[in-house]
C-alpha cells in the first residue's frame, strides 16, 4: 500500500509576537493584525431566483458547497425553484437554523459556481478588498470549534446576518490573507491526497473484509472440505454435509406499528442502519410525515430490508 508523506503537511513556523485577541474562541493573534466587526467584512445577499434565470442547483453539504446531480432533485424541493437563491463564486453560505437541535453538521460552505441554492440558508459575500478565502476559513474555524452555537436567538436557536455582523474578528494585513489562502489552498490539497490515499487502502481492506464474510457464509471455515453443487447460481458449491432451503424456513416478516416516539431509522447503501436525522434538510431527500405511528418497529438484531428501487 502507498505511504503518506507527512513532513509535507508541516505548517508554518510562529510568529515572533502575539497579542490578546479579545475574542474568547481564538485567543492571541500576532501583534500586526487588526481586529473588526463582521459589518465591515461580510454584507448579506439576497438575490431570488425570479424568471428562473439559473437552474443548476447547489448544496450544502459535510462543509462544501456542490452542484446538486439532477437524479438528486426529488423529495424535499420546492414546486418552483423561483423561491430559491442566486449564489455567486465566493459567495460564503450557511445553514442558520436549529442550532439548539444540532450541533454536529459543518454550518459554512464557500461556493465555487455559479447556481441557486435554498433562500433558508444564509448568503455573505466578502466586501473588497477583503479576501473570501481567508474569511471563509475563518468562520469554518469558528464553525467546528462549535463556538457558532453561543449564537442565535429563538426556540430553536436560529442564526441571522445579526449575529455575524456583530461577530468580533481577527483581520491580517490583506497580503498576509492572501498568503494564508494560498497556504491553505496547498496544504488541503495535500491533505486531500493523503485522504485519497488512505481511502484506497479503506476500499481495498472493505473489499478484503467483503470476501471474507463471503467465503465464511457459502464455503465454511474448512478450505479442505469436500464440496458439493448447492444449485444457487450466485453461489455455487457449498461443504457438501450442507443442506439447502429456502428464506421462509427460517425468516418471518414481522409487523409492529404505533410505536411514534421511537426513533426514526433508514436504511443506507454505505452504512447499513443508521438513526435518522430529520432536521438535516440536506440528508432527507424522502418526505417524513409528522406522524410516525404507521411505521414498522424494529428491535436490535433483527433484520431490515429496503425494497425500493431494486
Amino acid at each position: 500500500m502507498e505511504t503518506i508523506n507527512h513532513n509535507k503537511l508541516n505548517t508554518y513556523p510562529r510568529y515572533l509576537k502575539y497579542k490578546d485577541s479579545g475574542i474568547d474562541w481564538i485567543g492571541e493573534i500576532p501583534e500586526h493584525w487588526s481586529t473588526g466587526k463582521g459589518f465591515t467584512i461580510f454584507k448579506e445577499k439576497k438575490v431570488p431566483n425570479n424568471g428562473l434565470k439559473v437552474s443548476q442547483v447547489l448544496s450544502l453539504s459535510y462543509g462544501k458547497i456542490i452542484v446538486k446531480p439532477e437524479d438528486k432533485l426529488f423529495g424535499l424541493v420546492p414546486e418552483s425553484f423561483e423561491t430559491y437563491q442566486i449564489v455567486e463564486p465566493d459567495d460564503i453560505i450557511i445553514r442558520c437554523t436549529d442550532l439548539q437541535n444540532d450541533k454536529t453538521s459543518l454550518r459554512t460552505g464557500i461556493s465555487f459556481n455559479h447556481g441557486i441554492i435554498t433562500s433558508a440558508y444564509l448568503n455573505l459575500c466578502v466586501n473588497n478588498p477583503y479576501h473570501p478565502k481567508y474569511f471563509h476559513a475563518l468562520l469554518h474555524a469558528f464553525d467546528v470549534c462549535k463556538a457558532i452555537y453561543k449564537y442565535g436567538s429563538g426556540l430553536r436557536q436560529n442564526l441571522s446576518f445579526v449575529d455575524f455582523k456583530h461577530l468580533l474578528l481577527p483581520i491580517p494585513p490583506l497580503a498576509e490573507q492572501q498568503q494564508i489562502a494560498d497556504f491553505l489552498d496547498s496544504k488541503t490539497a495535500l491533505i486531500d491526497e493523503a485522504i485519497g490515499l488512505k481511502q484506497q487502502q479503506i476500499d481495498k481492506l472493505k473489499e478484503y473484509k467483503q470476501i471474507t464474510i463471503q467465503t465464511a457464509v457459502t464455503r465454511g471455515l474448512n478450505p479442505n472440505a469436500p464440496m458439493k453443487d448447492s444449485g444457487i447460481d450466485w453461489i455455487g458449491e457449498i461443504p457438501e454435509h450442507w443442506e439447502v432451503s429456502k428464506l421462509g424456513q427460517c425468516l418471518f416478516p414481522i409487523s409492529i406499528k404505533n410505536h411514534p416516539k421511537l426513533p426514526l431509522l433508514s436504511i443506507t447503501r454505505e452504512q447499513g442502519v443508521i438513526k435518522r436525522d430529520i432536521e438535516n434538510l440536506e440528508s432527507n431527500h424522502n418526505f417524513i410525515p409528522d406522524d410516525l405511528s404507521s411505521y414498522k418497529l424494529i428491535k436490535k438484531g433483527q433484520f431490515g430490508m429496503n425494497k425500493m428501487k431494486a
